[in-house]
């Protein structure tokens, strides 16, 4: 189907609703954007920017303001037989007003005036490419922590803020997952008389306040050394309780892991699967439950060293905390003893639908208590057991060393 949305002003028509971009500032707008404001007979638009323009008496101003909904049923309403025109700050197809609008409307009653996002406009002033960023919006909604895993492969970040989730409190972020001397520029008020602009480190950014609006890039030096699947004595743990290499390996495979998820890791231990999971795929949050102090101080310690910023710990029991903790996509519990059917009964009642879990055991009696759980509600259930052999050397040749076999259990896939 071939599209073609009016061309000038004097095209336009209900119920072609025009979507434009303020950019950075006021320069920003060209003489035939200005064309389209005074061809507007309705305004949609912020209250900042509403006060940059001035008032024009001849239009309807509709202010864009919570719940956005109420804006959209507006915007829906008047547009049938007005020309009504939004305008977004920076370009608004790029976080902005313009995906809820085009898939309120439909893109065939949409016109598209687009303008410089702030994220350019930033990288413009400090000369940095930024073909190569990756972008994430934390404005108005739950932290996704994903970005860590891009950053551990050398990508630059660029990170929009809201009052909740500033530079102070991404900086706090980056130095608890290890990322002490990375560059961090925070551009604050861009486009405005009070623009700020200032590249530095987190320690730095953590020690000031920052005035609203603002935008932070993170820029890593380069890709990080480790690659996934590590040995065992790169983690501290105690003395053989960590979940070995190769059972690992098939843990995380087994949890079919997808993008941006959360994940919970219960029983937790040394974060060996937290760890592994994270830099299998970028992941929003991963939840890390042990309830054992000098445990629960490795992870940390682990979590710090493997630069793995998307594992929050707790120190807590796994039975109490679960219903505070954000909805999981998948779970995977590595310990839990006599807490293990409670648990799983609890997260049953927590949910409409129990999510996929892998439950690592090593005794036959958790295999069929897991699996009449399983029977009981319904719930897919499969075993797998993971017996490994490794080699090691005996003269001049080797022998194999077996290690303790594990039973991976699957249910609610």
């Amino acid at each position: 189907m071939m599209f073609t949305p009016c061309k000038t002003p004097e095209e336009w028509f209900p119920p072609i609703v025009v979507l434009m971009g303020l950019g950075p500032h006021l320069s920003c707008l060209s003489r035939e954007y200005y064309s389209w404001i005074e061809a507007a007979e309705v305004i949609v638009t912020g209250k900042d920017i509403q006060a940059a323009l001035g008032r024009n008496h001849a239009v309807d101003v509709v202010p864009i303001k919570s719940p956005i909904d109420n804006v959209m049923k507006k915007i829906e309403h008047l547009s049938k037989d007005k020309k009504v025109l939004v305008i977004g700050s920076g370009d608004p197809l790029f976080f902005g007003i313009g995906r809820r609008l085009v898939e309120r409307l439909g893109y065939q009653r949409m016109k598209i005036l687009p303008n410089i996002t702030y994220v350019q406009y930033l990288a413009s002033q400090i000369a940095l490419s930024w073909d190569d960023m990756l972008c994430f919006s934390l404005h108005g909604r739950a932290v996704n922590r994903s970005f860590f895993y891009w950053l551990r492969a050398g990508r630059k970040i660029a990170l929009l803020t809201d009052s909740r989730t500033g530079p102070a409190f991404l900086s706090e972020m980056l130095v608890s997952a290890g990322f002490h001397d990375i560059d961090v520029v925070v551009g604050e008020r861009l486009g405005t008389q009070n623009e700020v602009i200032v590249r530095t480190k987190p320690r730095e950014v953590m020690s000031r306040e920052w005035h609203d609006p603002n935008l932070v890039f993170v820029i890593p030096p380069s890709s990080m050394e480790y690659a996934g699947f590590f040995k065992e004595d790169l983690f501290e743990h105690d003395s053989g309780m960590i979940t070995k290499r190769e059972v690992r390996s098939i843990a995380v495979s087994a949890l079919r892991l997808k993008n941006e998820a959360i994940l919970w890791d219960l029983g937790a231990g040394s974060g060996s699967v937290s760890i592994e999971a994270s830099y299998a795929r970028p992941l929003s949050t991963v939840c890390a439950v042990e309830k054992k102090e000098e445990r629960y101080k490795r992870l940390c310690s682990n979590v710090e060293k493997f630069r793995c910023g998307e594992i929050v710990p707790y120190l807590n029991d796994m039975l109490e905390i679960v219903d505070k903790l954000p909805r999981p996509d998948r779970i995977f519990i590595g310990g839990g003893g006599k807490s293990l059917l409670p648990v799983l009964d609890k997260i049953k009642g927590l949910f409409p639908e129990f999510p996929p879990a892998v439950v690592s055991a090593v005794t036959w009696d958790t295999v069929e208590s897991v699996k009449n759980f399983a029977r009981r509600h319904s719930l897919s259930f499969s075993v797998t057991q993971v017996s490994v052999n490794r080699s090691l050397p005996i003269m001049d040749s080797f022998r194999f060393e077996a290690i303790n076999p594990i039973f991976l259990l699957t249910l609610g896939f």
